[in-house]
């Protein structure tokens, strides 16, 4: 492996990074969902721009993320929703420049890290809390060969990078736990000990008594995980492909790994942990997904100067990172959103002392709007609680928009998609009566 100074001796290899780069950049900028925004995007912009520091804590409740990302957008709250593209793209961009720069990992290694789908295809593209999230790991195992000489900057970025998603607590809580022992066995350093200790603490306090729904059954999960291990791929042999490289690279993962246990126990407990709460809690989608490839970078990283089995595992890497560089983006980040000119429909139109009813999926996208209202499904069954919302996901009820219809009272009005509404027969040229709002379906009674 080169250090950075040799890299930089080598005037191929500043060529090929600045020519690496600058195709990278190319293809995420012109990256046409660069310019579409997702309403999971909106959601948070939403929240980020209406909301104080409390309020924006106390919803994270409903959200399931933490309030890094929604902070970082709330001084460009008042200008263009484009701010929050470049902030997230300029983050991630920031990740990759660091792995380039300072992972010691081999050049075809870096351009294939590059390349793969998370870091080209989805991660610089949508605006959520990944970008930041990927950034601040890559800064926590830098900063991991130096944690007894700056253990404070150290236990700061594990906090940090624990706020952004639970993504990213996963492999930041079980490094700070790593550390934290350290610490204990060497009796040294309180402040450090006390911030590590905080990252859980600030973890509970956003996410005690949760609202979210917990709609991972067996069914979901496994059709989800054979999607995304097994599909997606742009090449017809690419799932036969995968068949092998997953067990290859997980062999090779403990041969490489075994010399240095922590490592070993890093990469494998942060899998566990991101497969149970796949499994268990969340069904996830392949950006979800995609962190197991990432927590294995992190291990490579943190391992990376280990000369035992490390050809070995650097074939089967630079392989798995091959076959994801003919990923396909598979999921809702493709279906475009549209809202009103300001960003801000569901704010703006979700008024208080309101009943909705909805078919959304994620009702949670209401909560920050409704402080407290009822909710209830077209038949008019309240959702008091997300306790019966596991049901009606797996069931995935179609919408009778007729019955809607007729439930309807004269001052009300829907909500809803228009060519969903056209291919359904209502008459959407009433004005009055209907309003577009992309994929979000409504129903809402003044």
């Amino acid at each position: 492996m080169e250090s950075f100074k040799e890299f930089y001796k080598n005037k191929i290899n500043i060529i090929i990074m600045i020519v690496i780069l600058a195709i990278y950049i190319y293809l995420t900028l012109s990256n046409p969902f660069f310019k579409n925004f997702n309403h999971d995007e909106i959601h948070a912009w939403n929240i980020a721009s209406n909301f104080n520091f409390i309020d924006i804590i106390r919803l994270m409740r409903s959200e399931g993320h933490t309030f890094i990302w929604f902070m970082l957008m709330k001084p460009f709250g008042g200008g263009s929703i484009f701010a929050i593209k470049w902030l997230n793209w300029t983050f991630t961009f920031s990740a990759v420049l660091l792995m380039w720069n300072l992972a010691p990992f081999r050049i075809q290694e870096k351009i294939l890290i590059t390349f793969t789908a998370p870091f080209l295809l989805i991660y610089p593209v949508i605006a959520r809390c990944y970008g930041i999230g990927l950034l601040l790991l890559f800064i926590m195992v830098i900063l991991y060969k130096y944690r007894h000489r700056h253990p404070v900057w150290f236990s700061i970025t594990v906090f940090l990078a624990a706020n952004t998603s639970i993504m990213a607590a996963i492999p930041a809580l079980t490094l700070g736990l790593i550390f934290g022992c350290e610490l204990i066995k060497n009796r040294k350093d309180f402040i450090s000990m006390l911030i590590l200790i905080l990252t859980p603490l600030s973890l509970y306090v956003q996410w005690h008594n949760p609202i979210i729904p917990f709609y991972s059954t067996e069914y979901v999960f496994s059709k989800r995980a054979a999607e995304f291990f097994f599909g997606f791929f742009k090449i017809k042999w690419g799932s036969y492909f995968a068949y092998i490289i997953y067990p290859a690279v997980i062999i090779s993962s403990i041969m490489f790994f075994k010399q240095n246990k922590k490592f070993l126990f890093f990469l494998f407990f942060s899998w566990f942990g991101l497969f149970s709460l796949l499994a268990f809690v969340y069904c996830g989608f392949d950006y979800h997904f995609y962190f197991f490839y990432i927590y294995l970078i992190l291990a490579y990283w943190m391992n990376g100067n280990s000369v035992k089995y490390k050809k070995v595992f650097s074939v089967f890497f630079i392989l798995l990172s091959m076959l994801y560089c003919f990923k396909r983006v598979g999921n809702e980040w493709l279906s475009k959103t549209y809202y009103t000119v300001t960003a801000k429909c569901i704010a703006s139109i979700v008024e208080r002392d309101t009943v909705i009813y909805t078919t959304l999926f994620d009702h949670n996208i209401l909560l920050p709007y409704l402080d407290g209202i009822i909710l209830k499904d077209y038949d008019g069954k309240p959702l008091v609680s997300f306790e019966n919302f596991s049901k009606i996901y797996a069931s995935r009820i179609p919408l009778d928009y007729n019955k809607l219809y007729n439930i309807a009272q004269p001052e009300s009005y829907l909500l809803i998609n228009a060519k969903k509404a056209q291919d359904a027969g209502l008459d959407f040229s009433d004005k009055t009566r209907y309003r577009e709002c992309g994929a979000d379906i409504l129903y809402r009674i003044k």
